[in-house]
């Protein structure tokens, strides 16, 4: 044993030794030359051990009672605070907004995201676009097509553009009045 937690385990069992004398708080800390913080805290710890432990126990919160509810909602897949908090108050829960918060954000910190791939750019589309279908790689063309069935406006793009092309290298230039027409 240190000398520190000797000299711990002498006070905490002076400071319950005059305690039980009947001697006040300000006396003992007058007596032993220490401040009056340091004798209530010996006064609270039953054991010289929760003095020696280093940091204090979590006082309860007023949300302990409720966290069960909070950890199964979370299960359930239901994350949204602002909701969780009006639920809580609806069953007796008096506290802040934020002590909720504050209890859920590790786990919005841990939940795992899972992101698609990213859309492709304009640049991207418009380069499939103007190319010539046979030499888009599987990929693109499946991309394209992707990109195409999700927006109509585009596919009559490209059906245009394609007919201007077709116009262009088949050098058939008397379709280009019904190709202005439909465009």
């Amino acid at each position: 044993m240190s000398s520190f937690e000797a000299r711990i385990r002498a006070r905490h069992a002076l400071v319950h030794t005059l305690l039980d004398q009947g001697h006040g708080i300000r006396e003992i800390a007058r007596e032993l030359h220490i401040g009056g913080n340091t004798v209530r805290r010996c006064a609270r710890a039953a054991t010289p051990e929760e003095l020696l432990g280093g940091r204090r126990q979590p006082r309860p919160s007023q949300l302990d009672p409720y966290k069960p509810h909070l950890d199964k909602r979370w299960a359930d897949g239901f994350t949204n605070a602002i909701q969780l908090h009006s639920e809580l108050q609806a069953l007796g829960y008096r506290g802040s907004y934020q002590i909720i918060s504050d209890y859920l954000r590790p786990r919005r910190r841990r939940r795992i995201r899972v992101v698609g791939p990213a859309p492709p750019t304009v640049r991207q589309v418009t380069g499939w676009i103007m190319r010539h279908p046979d030499r888009l790689s599987e990929s693109e063309g499946r991309q394209l097509t992707q990109v195409l069935t999700h927006c109509p406006e585009l596919a009559a793009t490209h059906r245009l553009v394609r007919g201007f092309a077709e116009i262009l290298s088949t050098r058939t230039g008397q379709h280009l009045k019904d190709w202005v027409v439909s465009a």
